[in-house]
């Protein structure tokens, strides 16, 4: 199987991988089996339920971001009278925001 080298490969899908087989590693001590491939399934589903759980946070902070960024541009311009020529929102001396 040949590496990826994409950010999707490298920060979301190898560190949830390297955990797992390390975690399958320690496990290989157990001495029952079932104990053994219990833990794994258990540990597996968990730590890819967390996984995607943190995902999704990351991508909301983001889509926050963007959206406070965005509405901020939008409410910035809309407030004072745009001069196309520089640039600049004028109205009240305090607002002076760039667009």
């Amino acid at each position: 199987m040949a590496a990826r080298t994409g950010w999707v490969s490298r920060y979301v899908v190898h560190p949830l991988l390297w955990i797992l087989v390390r975690f399958c590693d320690w496990t290989d001590g157990f001495t029952h089996r079932g104990l053994k491939n219990g833990a794994r399934v258990a540990a597996s589903l968990y730590l890819v339920a967390l996984w995607l759980y943190l995902i999704y946070v990351a991508v909301m902070l983001v889509v926050i971001v963007v959206l406070l960024c965005r509405e901020r541009r939008l409410l910035g311009c809309s407030v004072g009278r745009f001069d196309e020529r520089t640039h600049t929102i004028t109205g009240a001396p305090s607002l002076k925001v760039k667009c």
